[in-house]
């Protein structure tokens, strides 16, 4: 009777433990929208006067647990759409003197962002860039840096391409795109998981010399210049969900108090 009594005592505490277990299962997040304000740059895929996203996102990109999003300049027509380090309030480059504020919200529910990316951040680049010689030079490239989250959903990401501007690239693998930082993609990736949204343009007529490896050669009639900021959305969706753990544990309970029951009606 005592063995008895001793194993229903150990499934309610088997029971209980189990129960206490953070038990979660993966989900997805339909990206439908995306505004962003860096200073006095909006851009957004509908809904502001730089509509540069909405037919990439055409009616939502559904990212799965893991999959990833990049947004950045659209190119062709649109050219350095996102330059997101221009313009801070007054016309002015984005700077430390003037700093460019910036805020996110993904399907019309703003992001908070982490304070140093509110006020700051990569895509403001804090850049000292100016109009002449030194914004030929002046290169801005930025690994991925965390800005914020969307909790139990997902990770958002700021950086920064730059293979336009002649200096070598600012960014740590010195290839002028965002690739580290958390994140480790190709940038431009578009396969399976991985979806971007963005594209070069030509750098004909700014007046950029070409440079070395890993620069775009601005002359040509390629668009392959890149100078923008980026955002990276990875789901890393995560619910609660009444699994069978959570069964198993509440059945375990139910044991152990039946036994227990049953015992002190014998006695």
């Amino acid at each position: 009777m005592r063995s008895k009594s001793l194993l229903a005592i150990a499934a309610l505490v088997l029971g209980l433990g189990i129960l206490s277990i953070p038990v979660t299962s993966d989900a997805s997040i339909l990206v439908t929208n995306i505004d962003v304000t860096v200073g006095a740059l909006e851009a957004c895929g509908s809904g502001c006067g730089n509509n540069i996203w909405g037919a990439g996102l055409g009616g939502g990109i559904n990212l799965n647990p893991g999959d990833t999003l990049v947004v950045t300049q659209t190119g062709g027509a649109g050219g350095f759409n996102f330059d997101s380090s221009d313009l801070a309030p007054g016309g002015l480059h984005c700077s430390g003197a003037n700093p460019c504020a910036t805020t996110l919200s993904i399907n019309g529910l703003a992001v908070t962002l982490v304070p140093a990316q509110a006020t700051a951040g990569a895509l403001a680049n804090n850049n000292n860039d100016v109009n002449g010689v030194a914004a030929l030079t002046h290169n801005e490239a930025q690994d991925w840096v965390l800005a914020g989250t969307i909790p139990g959903v997902a990770n958002i990401y700021f950086g920064y391409a730059d293979n336009l501007h002649t200096n070598a690239c600012a960014d740590s693998n010195a290839n002028c795109v965002p690739d580290v930082g958390g994140v480790n993609l190709p940038f431009g990736s578009n396969t399976g998981g991985n979806h971007f949204i963005g594209g070069g343009a030509s750098g004909a007529g700014l007046n950029v010399p070409p440079d070395g490896a890993n620069h775009c050669d601005p002359n040509a009639t390629t668009t392959l210049c890149f100078d923008a900021g980026a955002i990276l959305i990875q789901a890393i969706a995560r619910v609660p969900e009444p699994s069978s753990l959570l069964l198993l544990g509440f059945g375990l309970m139910g044991m152990s108090g039946l036994g227990l029951f049953r015992k002190s009606k014998r006695s």
